[in-house]
């Protein structure tokens, strides 16, 4: 299990840097807004993993350490939420005020 975790977790870094890639190399503000949304589920996923690392004693699974641990990759998928809703809402504002400044 230690082995798969490893590997997921390696992999897990190079969609990070795929990720940072994207945000240095795009010039849109949406691709470079969706390239930190996959950095912050990136996040999230090694936030689990680690957590399931933590957890994982010689005595068993300690579920109150893991849940403690999985309690901050909710909150950074709230917060991912709450940036996405954001964004959407402040791009529609500036969109509608352009269409509505044109006529």
């Amino acid at each position: 299990m230690n082995f798969a975790i490893a590997v997921s977790l390696m992999l897990l870094m190079l969609a990070l840097c795929a990720g940072l890639y994207r945000i240095a190399k795009e010039r849109q503000a949406i691709e470079r807004f969706l390239a930190i949304q996959l950095m912050g589920t990136v996040a999230v996923a090694i936030v689990v993993l680690v957590s399931l690392v933590q957890s994982d004693t010689a005595a068993g699974f300690d579920v109150h350490k893991a849940s403690a641990i999985i309690d901050v990759a909710l909150i950074f998928a709230l917060l991912a939420v709450i940036t996405v809703a954001t964004y959407v809402q402040r791009a529609w504002r500036q969109e509608k005020s352009t269409e509505d400044g044109g006529s």
